[in-house]
């Protein structure tokens, strides 16, 4: 069983994430289980009630950056859970700016950065960010 956490305020949204990962996890598993969340209070609830071993977070719910600065609480309190950051308003670049200004805290650290971390806009092709965190869980 594949746990996934579809955090985003937007339902097609979170509709539409859950049909990308069954696309791209369908040779890997057929048992994929899905929880959601429409607010990053709901998600953190969540996250202390199960295990998961993904969680798509968007950055922007009822204001701007409220994903993002969640992370650090998150990667604190869930040190294994793979993460996909999904923007639909940012540069990549901008989110990976913003998301380094509390790697200071020595919150995240080399492989463990690149395994459990990916930043994609919501029109990126998931596919390979999806099996990686698969495969990672």
């Amino acid at each position: 069983m594949f746990n996934v956490l579809v955090a985003d305020n937007e339902y097609e949204d979170r509709e539409l994430l859950k049909l990308e990962i069954k696309r791209a996890l369908s040779t890997e598993t057929s048992d994929i289980r899905f929880s959601e969340a429409s607010s990053v209070r709901q998600a953190m609830q969540l996250l202390t009630t199960r295990i998961f071993d993904l969680m798509t977070l968007d950055i922007e719910f009822d204001r701007l950056n409220e994903g993002i600065d969640a992370l650090p609480e998150i990667f604190e309190n869930y040190p294994t859970l793979n993460i996909i950051i999904v923007s639909g308003k940012l540069e990549k670049s901008e989110v990976l700016e913003q998301v380094f200004r509390f790697t200071k805290d020595n919150v995240l650290k080399g492989k463990r950065w690149s395994r459990h971390f990916d930043v994609l806009d919501k029109k990126d092709d998931k596919t390979e960010a999806l099996r990686r965190a698969y495969s990672f869980a």
